[in-house]
C-alpha cells in the first residue's frame, strides 16, 4: 500500500512551481560562468523569466549581464544601457538582471506591478525610460515600507518554515515569489 505524505507533496509541488532550485541555480552559477557565451545559464534564465526575445536582443542582453555582473550599477544605469544597445526599454528583464546580481532588489514585471497598483503606459521610448526609472524607485520604496510591517513578517515567517532549505533566499526575493504568485485565475 502506497502512503502519501500530503504535507510533502505540496510542498514539493510548491517548489516546483514556483522554480526555486532554477533560480538557485541561476544565483550559485551566475559568477562562476560567462553568461555572454553559456548557452545553459541563458536557457535557465529564459526559461525561469520567460525570455522570448530574438538572439540579437538576447545577444546584446547577456553581453551587458556579463560585463556588469560584478559592478555595482543601479536599475537606471541597466535599463538605460538596454535602451542604448537595442532600443527597446526594458523595464522588467532590467530589473531581472538587477535582481539576478544583486537578490536584495526588487522585480518589476507585470504581476508585481499589478499587485501593487502601480502601471507603465507611456509608448514615447524616452518617456517611457524615465518613467520606469521613477516606477522602480516606487517599488523599491515600497518594500522598504513593506518588509516593515507585520504582514511581511508574516510572510518571512511563512516561508522560512515551509521552505526551510530556501532561507538562504533575501526577504525581498521571498517577497517576490509571494507577489509573482498572486495572480487572477489565468484560464
Amino acid at each position: 500500500m502506497v502512503t502519501i505524505d500530503p504535507k510533502k507533496a505540496i510542498k514539493d509541488f510548491v517548489i516546483r512551481s514556483m522554480k526555486f532550485e532554477k533560480y538557485k541555480k541561476l544565483i550559485y552559477d551566475l559568477l562562476k560562468t560567462d553568461v555572454s557565451t553559456n548557452a545553459d545559464y541563458q536557457k535557465n534564465f529564459n526559461g525561469f523569466f520567460k525570455v522570448r526575445k530574438n538572439k540579437d536582443w538576447q545577444k546584446e542582453f547577456y553581453s551587458l549581464f556579463e560585463s556588469v555582473k560584478t559592478k555595482r550599477l543601479t536599475f537606471a544605469d541597466i535599463i538605460t544601457e538596454i535602451y542604448r544597445r537595442t532600443g527597446t526599454v526594458e523595464t522588467s528583464f532590467s530589473s531581472k538582471m538587477l535582481a539576478t546580481i544583486n537578490p536584495n532588489m526588487p522585480i518589476c514585471d507585470q504581476f508585481v506591478l499589478k499587485n501593487l497598483g502601480l502601471k507603465l503606459t507611456e509608448t514615447d521610448p524616452e518617456e517611457k525610460l524615465k518613467k520606469a526609472i521613477a516606477l522602480y524607485d516606487q517599488i523599491q520604496k515600497w518594500y522598504a515600507a513593506y518588509l516593515k510591517t507585520d504582514n511581511a513578517k508574516e510572510c518571512l515567517k511563512f516561508f522560512d518554515d515551509n521552505f526551510a532549505d530556501y532561507k538562504w533566499m533575501t526577504d525581498v526575493k521571498k517577497i517576490d515569489f509571494f507577489l509573482w504568485n498572486i495572480r487572477e485565475d489565468e484560464e
